[in-house]
């Protein structure tokens, strides 16, 4: 699982209290171990920043290796290094028109077109694995 984390309008104001922060930490963490992949949090503002450092100390080693954190400073293009920019919006250096983030006909097509990409990739790969099955078959 991967998470891309935009904070852009986080703020004290709108931050969840550090207790709420700590049962989510624990629920992750204890009842769904080592499914995150990646996070990355996005426009990190220095609240955050505050909040993270209150409650890092809680966080488990293999899972503080997984969190990336991209300040407002960086510049977008710095997304492409973890994500493919024609699934993220245009607002983050991406491709996909953000009039289109909550359009569920344009999701669902961008969905769709994805999914047989990757049963395309998928069925070349089993096709491969074939080839080389039944030549290792005929050398025996």
């Amino acid at each position: 699982m991967t998470w891309l984390l935009d904070l852009e309008e986080y703020s004290r104001k709108n931050s969840p209290p550090i207790r709420m922060a700590l049962q989510t930490l624990h629920i992750l963490q204890n009842h769904f171990p080592e499914r995150l992949g990646l996070a990355v949090c996005y426009q990190t503002p220095f609240v955050f920043e505050w909040m993270w450092r209150a409650v890092k100390a809680f966080v488990d080693v293999n899972t503080k290796k997984k969190l990336v954190f991209l300040h407002a400073r960086d510049p977008p293009e710095i997304l492409r290094e973890y994500f493919n920019p024609e699934h993220l919006d245009d607002s983050m250096g991406g491709k996909v028109p953000i009039d289109d983030a909550w359009n569920t006909e344009a999701y669902g097509k961008r969905m769709s077109a994805l999914d047989f990409d990757v049963d395309t990739a998928l069925m070349g790969a089993d096709l491969e694995l074939t080839s080389i099955r039944n030549k290792a078959a005929g050398a025996e």
